[in-house]
């Protein structure tokens, strides 16, 4: 076998990858579920997956109902194993949300026998997950699999044989494969699924201008080893530690060196932006009290969406945030916040980091990060670093040398904006991207929907998702508006038996209530329904059919800008 045929061939072996908290643990498949490609650098398949992440996770497991027995699959992502941006995100992040309800279709968690229903889920847990859910579907639907790992395409694909098949080219980025005479891969599938999701950027740290020493890190590196030599066993181990954002990723970097280094909380301070809403888990995620649950007063998650969509009215956003936050629905660990996203907390998290960043006058600045930068001042040169306020004024607060730096800003950025039709011309490519607000509900709904010939009937006409800095303050709205209003919208087309699984699939949210809840919540949703989508079509103006792309403004700060990193 030529180097590089075997190479190719060693890369769709990589099937079985199993995440043991350390280190990736490689596992070879059964050679009866792979596919060799031919010398030639070419192959075809039933269906070609563009993303292995959450997004392709579902789509996959989705399709694999649909192929015929012995289906050849080809599936293509940058990362060297399924689970996308979980596999470089830090190892401390948890769900937001219970471990059962972030599955594809109704598969099983195989750590439900020993965790709790409100157990949220880690990377390694969550990697695993993903490769059982991909495992389950393979050996059912006895798929043929070519799994090309560490390569990409150019977000580009032809169509061929009188719009009968799509071809598309991949091309090896891991540094051993291109040092070998591995050549791009060729691929025609029958069909193919686009799965960018949210297209979370790889999280870098801040670029900063000074000289002196001034540690710049990414959330991936704090509690590492370096993390440990830096922070408590060098000369900077009194240093202040910065935490540049407020959202869920800031949330988790102060909440776990709280946990795990409390004698690190004096040193932790936080540059807020606007500061962040996050919706309470304890009533988006009901917990086992009865009374919870059975109560008629007590609101249900549906319920508590639809109060949030119905009070705003296209620019008073600020006003239903206090008036969830009364009700208890939203809380935020910095004061006066305006941003939310969608993120959830619980009230423990809330109070930890409230407790890390207390006084809050003295560690928290609401405002944006720009640079740390060398000035000259009657003592020489030190640092300085260059802030924001909200009302866009510059000034400048001196820091220390060693200084840490933690780029925790939104994952969720302007370039993220990239959108394409759903479903293209010839309805060979399915894109869900964020169609219905999460990107693996979105997959697993549209790809039924697709493969029934019905996805066409919706998707033209449903609100798109955008990350504009100038209205963060509504993004969690529309999305929130998406996952309520877009799912009810494509659910009524996809085939019965399928809608009846989704309905009655014991691991959603709203299916932790009796029945006689769900039965007024129904009726409710069914008669505010109409009214809400009538208002958010107009609240979101755009569409998948749109010609153009959004364009991204240049901006000159960093922390809470909608992952817009000037100098990354």
């Amino acid at each position: 076998m030529s180097s590089k045929k075997s190479m190719i061939f060693q890369i769709s072996l990589t099937r079985g990858v199993h995440y043991d908290g350390d280190s990736l643990i490689i596992c070879l498949a059964k050679t009866s579920h792979l596919k060799e490609m031919s010398s030639k650098n070419v192959t075809s398949c039933d269906l070609l997956i563009v993303g292995a992440g959450y997004q392709g996770v579902c789509a996959f497991e989705a399709a694999a109902h649909h192929l015929p027995q012995g289906a050849h699959v080809v599936v293509i992502d940058r990362n060297n194993a399924w689970g996308g941006m979980w596999n470089n995100v830090y190892d401390y992040v948890r769900l937001h949300q219970p471990y059962k309800n972030f599955t594809a279709g109704s598969r099983e968690w195989s750590i439900g026998i020993t965790k709790p229903e409100l157990y949220l889920a880690r990377k390694g847990e969550i990697l695993n997950h993903f490769q059982d859910i991909v495992q389950a579907s393979v050996e059912e639907h006895d798929l043929q699999m070519t799994y090309l790992f560490s390569h990409e395409t150019n977000n580009t694909f032809t169509t061929i044989n009188n719009n009968t098949s799509v071809q598309v080219i991949a091309t090896p980025i891991n540094q051993l494969l291109t040092t070998t005479d591995a050549a791009p891969i060729t691929i025609t599938a029958s069909r193919m699924i686009n799965c960018i999701g949210f297209d979370i950027p790889f999280k870098r740290s801040l670029q900063l201008s000074t000289s002196k020493r001034i540690h710049s890190l990414t959330p991936a590196e704090v509690l590492t080893p370096n993390w440990t030599r830096t922070a408590h066993f060098s000369q900077d181990n009194k240093a202040e530690i910065w935490v540049i954002g407020s959202g869920k990723t800031s949330m988790d970097v102060m909440y776990h060196l709280a946990k795990r280094e409390p004698h690190t909380i004096s040193r932790i301070r936080c540059i807020a932006g606007r500061g962040t809403w996050f919706l309470n888990r304890k009533d988006t995620f009901p917990t086992d009290s009865a009374w919870e649950k059975y109560k008629p007063s007590m609101r249900t998650s549906s319920d508590i969406f639809f109060d949030i969509l119905e009070d705003f009215n296209g620019d008073n956003e600020q006003e239903v945030y206090l008036k969830a936050a009364s009700k208890g629905w939203m809380h935020s660990a910095i004061p006066n916040p305006s941003s939310f996203v969608l993120g959830i907390c619980s009230e423990e998290e809330i109070s930890v980091v409230k407790n890390v960043l207390s006084p809050a006058n003295e560690k928290i600045i609401k405002g944006y990060f720009v640079d740390i930068q060398d000035t000259d001042s009657q003592t020489g040169h030190r640092a300085t670093m260059i802030l924001q306020d909200l009302k866009g004024k510059r000034y400048e607060r001196t820091v220390p040398e060693g200084t840490i730096i933690i780029n925790a800003t939104d994952n969720l950025s302007e370039k993220s904006n990239r959108h394409f039709p759903v479903v293209d011309e010839t309805g060979l490519v399915l894109s869900p991207q964020t169609l219905c607000g999460f990107s693996g509900p979105t997959a697993t709904l549209c790809t039924h929907a697709w493969y029934a010939n019905r996805i066409d009937k919706v998707w033209k006409f449903l609100p798109r998702l955008t990350f504009n800095v100038d209205t963060k303050s509504q993004a969690g709205l529309h999305l929130m508006a998406m996952l309520v209003l877009n799912t009810g919208v494509v659910l009524s087309v996809i085939p019965k038996d399928w809608q009846k699984k989704w309905i009655t699939n014991q691991f959603t949210p709203q299916n932790r209530y009796p029945m006689y809840r769900l039965l007024f919540t129904g009726l409710r949703a069914k008669s505010l329904f109409p009214k809400l989508f009538k208002h958010f079509q107009n609240f979101i103006p755009e569409r998948f059919t749109d010609d153009k792309q959004f364009k991204v403004k240049e901006r000159s700060v960093v922390g809470g800008n909608a992952g817009v990193l000037a100098r990354l």
